[in-house]
């Protein structure tokens, strides 16, 4: 039995689907089709599977080759887009999750100053009445470069810390058996710092992790090196 196994597995490598159900009733006898059914699945979600992760090694391979040195130099523009995780403004539970936008300007050799933009939503409430928020956050934003002074670090690796301040708009909307409609909005300063990293897996494309004061306090997403 083991023989036979081992002869269909050699040639269904070679053979179409066609072929393989074809081979398979001529090699075995009725009494041994349910087996050979079972070992064609088998065969099948492991070739599929092989493919999956062939696929997935070519992707990363791709970026892994596509990496070109870059460090901060005081005169980039960087751009990032991305979510946050655990918000310290959100009351309730989470509706559209805390995502930000952000731009740091290089303006000397380890310094950068930028702005931010947040948002998020959620809402607070019982089956015949909901409290629905929404946040929108305005902030600046500077970051000192301190991973230069460390030469041992990758050039594609820019780490940077710094301090951030703006204001939050809070937005409250009532719907309830009265109808729907707005139950006031609020404005609160915020200031706080951060501490970031790039890492630049293709030329002036990083991921980007951030945690800090801001829309949430973590931050993960995408940059893109302007300059």
């Amino acid at each position: 039995m083991f023989k036979i196994y081992m002869e269909i597995f050699l040639y269904f490598q070679k053979v179409n689907l066609t072929k393989k159900l074809e081979l398979g009733l001529k090699l075995v006898d009725s009494n041994y089709l349910v087996h050979l059914k079972l070992s064609y699945i088998c065969i099948n979600l492991n070739y599929q599977n092989m493919k999956k992760l062939t696929y997935i090694f070519g992707f990363l391979l791709l970026f892994a080759t596509g990496v070109t040195a870059q460090n901060f130099d005081g005169h980039n523009i960087d751009v990032g887009v991305g979510i946050g995780l655990g918000s310290p403004y959100t009351y309730g539970s989470v509706g559209i999750p805390p995502i930000f936008a952000q731009v740091d300007f290089g303006v000397w050799d380890k310094v950068s100053v930028g702005g931010t933009v947040g948002y998020a939503t959620s809402k607070f409430g019982y089956t015949s009445y909901n409290w629905r928020y929404s946040y929108l956050l305005f902030g600046v934003r500077g970051n000192y470069h301190w991973g230069k002074h460390i030469p041992s670090l990758p050039k594609s690796l820019d780490l940077y810390a710094g301090l951030n301040g703006g204001f939050y708009i809070v937005n409250a909307n009532y719907d309830g058996f009265t109808g729907v409609y707005n139950d006031g909005v609020s404005n609160s300063p915020y200031f706080g710092g951060q501490v970031g990293a790039r890492w630049f897996f293709k030329d002036n494309i990083a991921a980007l992790a951030e945690v800090g004061a801001g829309i949430a306090y973590l931050k993960i997403g995408i940059d893109f090196r302007l300059k």
